[in-house]
């Protein structure tokens, strides 16, 4: 009995433990799924209250869930209006994006920062940032789409319009840099102006101007007076003297004044005013070009002049110098003061203590004074005192015209601008090194040339413009100029900022201190001539493949003729086979032709093409397609320009090359686009290309079973359409061909 109460003991005390432990169980549970709960709680007050849409998509095109942000961003009334549509026909204006994406979303497994264009539900076009992942299984099946969608209309917007502004002051800046240039004439600027423009208006491309001031006209190389024009008449001084028109070559949509902004007829008036005021100005400036002549006319003689004043400073007496000087005779001044004649109204302070100074002692200083006419003239003015028995009695005061002094230290000014602008605006690259090969002078074709701007060159080791591979070279070059030697029509490679490296034709010379022998600098000149380089290069290929070209044709010929004359000598060996050896002499004969035309094709090939035109890449490919028994599918081939027989001719060849080389019986033509390029991908299920044969196939002559120059042709005419062509092939799978040719405008 003890054993059994026992073991009864134990056993409630064991499942008193086990209801223990179920109960902590129970309430962890509880925790859990509290915390669960509050989670889920944060996450969807997130969810519904961030700024930003958020969505889930599945891979075929349904919304699974919307925030309300992404609700109301696309302009629906709930959550299920939205989940309803289908998104690429529905949300993308363009509904290829949409696929597009999707692919670039299976294959990254994230977008970031993508513009798109959407539309909302009232056909309203918005611009939204996306930013998205691909939410996969364990087996790496993507299940669904995530991610977030913002607004940047208004932000796009706001670009658009900083942009116009931009464009408004990019106007307004040129103009003013224009009018500043120095001696630049009122035609140079109305001609400017008209030239400037065209770039400020919304289609510079058609946009055409002309100037009429006083009768005299001044026009864009394209102006054609139309009927979309905006015109504003030029005043000066209240008086219309002309008018600024601005006009479109092409019909435009319509906007605030026909086709124009109304932010364009304010800059249109801006620009009108403006040139009154230059107009005004120049006259203005005319006119005192005339005074100043005249000014200067009275000053050919000795400026100095002399004047005698009493202790009172009264005008007692003056030389014929002064009265050449500033046009006063003595009968006009004496018994007056000086300052009522010749000191400006902001002089007269000066004028007062200068007048202290001479009663004390001599005085000299540099002031200007001025003329009975009004003008003002610099002058160094010297005063001492006339002292008698120990009093002034009187100052003596002498006027020396400074008049030609301050002309030339402002000539010298001006020379030394001229000096300067005339390096650094030179067609010519410039450059100046000191001694110790830094930099000290680099001009803007140089900074055309390198990339780079003076600031960033200047006080640089010289070293900095040379590519490593030819820098030890060019430097031993240079340092022969120490030594007194010219470097004449040396080819110097020259390392631009973006890492592209041009070659110049330079010469140098040594600049010496008035010994003639210490050196100061080394100046260098010289010309680009990177792009002759290049046609050097092409002329040297064009002459291998003339070589080639001639090689291929004595060479066939020549067979062609050894079967003629085989033929035609059994004919006279055996008569009775005759008729049959003549028949066959015919067939080599027209096979010869054949020949000579596809030769003919080559030389043509590489010319210049003709007329572009607007091309139907599926009609072209369909009319090429009559002439040969081959499927051919096309899949949205583009509009280009292009010369239409060449590009026929091209795609033939092409064919012709699948067909009897390649031996297919199915060729599929597809394009896309990339950047300012149309990309033709013509693909044959045919035999395929060996490997170690691809390199050699646009060579000409390299065939083994033709005559080698078809696919030629098919380069130089792709090549003259500004693209290049490329192939892709493996034995037994086919091959693709790769056409680039550039989109035209």
């Amino acid at each position: 009995m003890k054993n059994e109460k026992e073991s009864k003991d134990q056993f409630i005390k064991k499942l008193l433990q086990q209801i223990a432990e179920l109960k902590k169980l129970e309430m962890e549970r509880k925790k859990t799924e509290e915390d669960l709960r509050f989670s889920e709680a944060k996450f969807r007050g997130l969810f519904e209250n961030v700024f930003d849409g958020i969505y889930q998509t599945t891979p075929d095109g349904k919304i699974i869930s919307a925030n309300p942000a992404l609700v109301q961003m696309l302009g629906y009334d709930s959550e299920a209006g939205l989940l309803a549509i289908d998104i690429a026909h529905d949300l993308y204006a363009n509904p290829e994006d949409r696929g597009i994406l999707a692919q670039r979303l299976e294959k990254k497994g994230e977008l970031r920062n993508v513009e798109l264009v959407l539309k909302r539900k009232d056909g309203d076009h918005i611009i939204v940032l996306e930013n998205a992942r691909a939410v996969r299984d364990r087996q790496g099946k993507v299940l669904y789409y995530e991610g977030t969608l913002t607004d940047i209309t208004k932000r796009k917007k706001a670009e658009e319009a900083l942009e116009k502004r931009i464009k408004e002051l990019s106007c307004i800046y040129n103009i003013s840099y224009l009018i500043e240039k120095p001696g630049i004439s009122l035609e140079e600027i109305l001609q400017g102006i008209v030239n400037i423009i065209p770039s400020a208006w919304q289609y510079p491309e058609i946009t055409c101007a002309r100037i009429i001031v006083k009768g005299q006209g001044f026009r864009t190389e394209n102006f054609r007076e139309t009927i979309w024009k905006q015109v504003s008449d030029i005043f000066v001084h209240g008086e219309q003297i002309g008018t600024l028109e601005i006009c479109y070559l092409e019909e435009r949509p319509e906007s605030d004044e026909g086709p124009f902004l109304k932010e364009e007829r304010s800059l249109l008036n801006a620009i009108a005013n403006r040139i009154g005021r230059i107009v005004e100005r120049k006259d203005i400036e005319e006119a005192l070009r005339k005074r100043e002549e005249k000014f200067n006319s009275l000053f050919n003689s000795n400026p100095e002049a002399l004047v005698y004043f009493d202790r009172d400073f009264n005008i007692e007496d003056i030389s014929p110098k002064f009265e050449e000087l500033f046009g006063y005779s003595i009968e006009e001044v004496r018994g007056k003061k000086i300052d009522e004649f010749i000191v400006p109204e902001d002089k007269m302070d000066e004028s007062k203590k200068l007048k202290e100074m001479s009663k004390k002692g001599y005085i000299f200083h540099e002031t200007v004074r001025k003329r009975k006419n009004g003008t003002l003239i610099p002058v160094a003015i010297s005063a001492s005192p006339v002292i008698s028995r120990g009093s002034t009695i009187g100052v003596n005061v002498t006027y020396k015209d400074i008049t030609e002094r301050k002309k030339a230290e402002e000539m010298l000014r001006e020379t030394r601008n001229y000096l300067e602008n005339l390096l650094n605006y030179a067609n010519a690259p410039i450059i100046v090194w000191n001694p110790k090969f830094k930099i000290t002078q680099f001009n803007h074709a140089f900074e055309h040339l390198t990339g780079y701007t003076a600031d960033e060159i200047v006080g640089q080791e010289l070293p900095v413009l040379f590519p490593k591979t030819s820098r030890n070279e060019s430097l031993i070059k240079i340092k022969e100029t120490l030594s007194g030697e010219y470097w004449k029509s040396m080819e110097i490679p020259i390392l631009r900022k973006d890492g592209d490296i041009r070659v110049a034709l330079w010469n140098s010379a040594n600049i010496y201190a008035e010994d003639g022998k210490t050196l100061l600098a080394t100046i260098a000149q010289g010309i680009d001539i990177t792009e002759r380089k290049k046609a050097e290069e092409l002329l040297k290929k064009q002459r291998e493949e003339l070589s080639a070209f001639a090689h291929t044709v004595s060479h066939d010929l020549k067979n062609y003729i050894n079967i003629i004359r085989n033929y035609a000598q059994f004919s006279l060996l055996k008569k009775e086979s005759a008729e049959k050896n003549n028949q066959e002499i015919i067939d080599i004969t027209k096979k010869m032709e054949s020949f000579v035309n596809r030769q003919l094709q080559l030389a043509d090939a590489g010319k210049a093409i003709g007329k572009l035109e607007e091309i139907d890449l599926n009609i072209l490919i369909d009319e090429v397609g009559k002439t040969h028994s081959i499927e051919i599918r096309t899949k949205g081939l583009p509009m280009i320009k292009g010369d239409p027989q060449r590009l026929k001719e091209a795609f033939h060849n092409l064919i012709d090359n699948a067909v009897k080389h390649g031996k297919a019986d199915r060729i599929e033509i597809s394009s896309e686009k990339r950047r300012d390029t149309y990309i033709i991908h013509v693909k044959d299920n045919g035999k395929g290309i060996p490997q170690e044969e691809i390199d050699k196939i646009f060579d000409m002559g390299y065939s083994k079973t033709g005559t080698g120059i078809g696919l030629t042709i098919v380069k130089k005419i792709i090549e003259a359409h500004g693209g290049n062509i490329s192939v892709r092939s493996k034995e037994g799978e086919g091959t693709t061909f790769e056409i680039v040719l550039p989109i035209r405008t």
